[in-house]
């Protein structure tokens, strides 16, 4: 038998989410240094802003569920 306790998702510590999101900015604004680089076609750019907007996306769809109390 494990001596670990069961805990619910409520019951646990709570993370620090403003750190999280400056977390994310700041990966989300160095990706988008990359499209600054040496290379020479344009695929690379369509990813690296498809990553940044999704990361954005991402953070402004918590942010927006944090809010109402859903997440």
């Amino acid at each position: 038998m494990s001596a670990d306790e069961i805990l619910s998702a409520d019951q646990r510590k709570p993370e620090n989410i403003a750190a999280w999101r400056y977390g994310w900015l700041l990966a989300a604004a160095l990706i988008a240094v990359m499209l600054f680089g040496n290379h020479e076609g344009q695929v690379e750019n369509v990813w690296l802003i498809g990553i940044v907007g999704a990361i954005l996306a991402g953070l402004t769809a918590d942010r927006y569920l944090r809010k109402r109390g859903i997440k």
